[in-house]
């Protein structure tokens, strides 16, 4: 089943780059990864306390150090087990 949380206001609200610079993929089927030049591609769980503090800290990183960086974010919600592991080999949780 698919989300229909919109994750965009948490990203917004925890994301020390402005969020302008972040691609937002809240359905796996529009991920391209070819259209990722250079960048991070981060795995983000609303609802995990940790998702969050990691994004504040990745983003503040790379808020200093990195403006060429493609950010993109994905909604872990937007993926099935069988996505995952065909995305990126491995079931997270």
């Amino acid at each position: 089943m698919r989300a229909v949380f919109d994750i965009s206001p948490m990203v917004r609200k925890y994301s020390v780059v402005p969020f302008e610079r972040i691609r937002l993929i809240r359905d796996i089927s529009d991920f391209q990864l070819a259209q990722v030049r250079r960048g991070i591609v981060i795995i983000f769980a609303a609802w995990s306390g940790q998702a969050v503090l990691g994004l504040q800290r990745l983003t503040r990183l790379l808020a200093t150090r990195a403006e060429s960086l493609d950010i993109v974010v994905i909604d872990i919600e937007s993926m099935t087990t069988q996505e995952m592991k065909q995305w990126f080999g491995r079931e997270f949780h």
